[in-house]
């Protein structure tokens, strides 16, 4: 086959050259019966042209009602062009429509004009031939053809068929591509399972490792910082505002990992196989806005939050944030403040969520930030403040920068200080120095009140 293509291949390539060094470009363009008067026996041109004809005709008419009755099977088109007949179960309905659809070609009576549609759509399919032969060598892990083509030479091949289509005829590729655009929709509404496997996968595979393999390199700056956030939920269903708040956090542009830990003191492993990765309904909405959620079940909840938080994650993509809620109620609090050292000790930014059953998180409109007057927790608390206005609930929240002005402190150098830091990260806030120089307020009772 391969030598046939190239025999066809340079035979063309002959008839370019010859075309162009012995009849001028007028002549070729304007007179379609050219080859007949160039040629020495234009009998032969005709049977030339009988004989392409022909091999097209029965390629396409053999061809075509197979395909057809394929994509019946695969409930793609009308499950009756999939019936066949005999023992070589020929298709003799998908048959019957390739002929009417052939013969009102035929009928139309402007060869021309059909002619320039078909060739797109020939032409196209050369293309994603070309197109898929280039991801499936680059991303599909059973691709192994017998004769292998280099990536560049698939990718080459689908741009000269683009260049081809809009330089032989913008409009009828216009419309060639509107119909092949609203087949795929058809497809991809009908959600198909087909057992040939999706290299789609094994493309998304290659992407995330080529994307690891250069973040792996690369000095991430303050700037373009984003959440990866390790969340401890403590059931996606028995907190679902803890989910919510690692949803905000992230937008659209962090990732986060929710674990839905479950402690087993009889389990001889630390952490056990059989419960990883397990959907409950309701959880497909979460994996489509960027929350992974894993279900583990550990020996001990404590311990195995900080496995996780020692181990987890990926060279380039590793978590920078852990986010659980305030265990006011734990019974092991040595536990729980070993955790806590723990953490700071690995450098995470730690996120711990005080949830008011009653208020919730309020309606929404204002977001504080308690600043000391110094200190490097602004810099996360004002990028994270910037992740929860981008989202939708939150866009119209009032940010306040609030610091408390004691003995020691001076107003105009607090207010300096904070509109500087508000000016480096680009927010707009409202700052408000509190008077508690007598100190006759603690700071929890300060926090409540601007709280209300």
């Amino acid at each position: 086959t391969i030598s046939a293509i190239l025999v066809g291949l340079i035979v063309y390539i002959i008839l370019v050259f010859f075309f162009s060094y012995t009849v001028d470009s007028g002549t070729l363009v304007n007179d379609p019966q050219v080859l007949l008067k160039i040629s020495f026996l234009p009998e032969l041109v005709i049977a030339g042209i009988w004989g392409a004809t022909l091999s097209s005709a029965f390629g396409s008419i053999l061809g075509a009602p197979r395909i057809l009755q394929a994509t019946a099977k695969d409930k793609i088109t009308p499950k009756f062009f999939g019936k066949g007949y005999g023992a070589l179960n020929e298709p003799r309905n998908a048959l019957l429509l390739c002929f009417a659809i052939a013969e009102a070609g035929i009928l139309i009576g402007e060869l021309d004009v059909i002619a320039r549609i078909v060739s797109m759509f020939f032409i196209t399919a050369y293309g994603f031939l070309n197109l898929s032969a280039a991801i499936e060598n680059w991303a599909g892990s059973d691709f192994h053809p017998e004769y292998r083509i280099p990536i560049w030479v698939s990718l080459l091949g689908a741009v000269a068929c683009l260049v081809v289509m809009i330089q032989l005829d913008l409009l009828a590729m216009i419309l060639a591509t509107v119909i092949l655009g609203a087949l795929f929709t058809y497809l991809q509404r009908q959600e198909l399972k087909l057992k040939s496997g999706d290299t789609w996968n094994g493309f998304w595979d290659s992407v995330v490792r080529y994307g690891l393999i250069k973040l792996k390199n690369v000095n991430i700056e303050w700037r373009n910082w984003r959440p990866n956030i390790i969340l401890f939920s403590g059931g996606s269903y028995a907190r679902p505002y803890i989910i919510e708040l690692g949803k905000v956090l992230v937008g659209k542009l962090g990732i986060l990992s929710n674990f839905d830990l479950i402690e087993n003191t009889s389990s001889e492993l630390l952490f056990t196989k059989a419960e990883q990765s397990v959907k409950q309904e309701g959880e497909e909405d979460e994996d489509d806005k960027g929350v992974f959620t894993r279900r583990q079940e550990c020996r001990d909840i404590y311990e195995g939050m900080e496995v996780i938080a020692s181990i987890y994650g990926f060279s380039g993509i590793d978590p920078n944030t852990i986010c659980m809620g305030w265990a006011k109620h734990t019974k092991e609090p040595m536990k729980f403040a070993h955790l806590l050292k723990r953490l700071n000790e690995l450098d995470y930014n730690s996120l711990f969520l005080n949830y008011d059953d009653e208020k919730g998180f309020g309606d929404k409109k204002r977001i504080d930030i308690w600043w000391r007057g110094g200190g490097n927790n602004f810099s996360l608390a004002a990028t994270l403040a910037r992740f929860i206005i981008s989202d939708d609930d939150w866009r119209k929240a009032e940010i306040r920068l609030l610091t408390i002005k004691d003995k020691l402190s001076n107003t105009r150098v607090l207010e300096y200080e904070a509109k500087r830091v508000l000016k480096t990260f680009r927010i707009e806030a409202t700052v408000k120095i509190i008077d508690n120089q007598d100190g006759t307020k603690g700071r929890d009772e300060i926090f409540r009140e601007e709280s209300e």
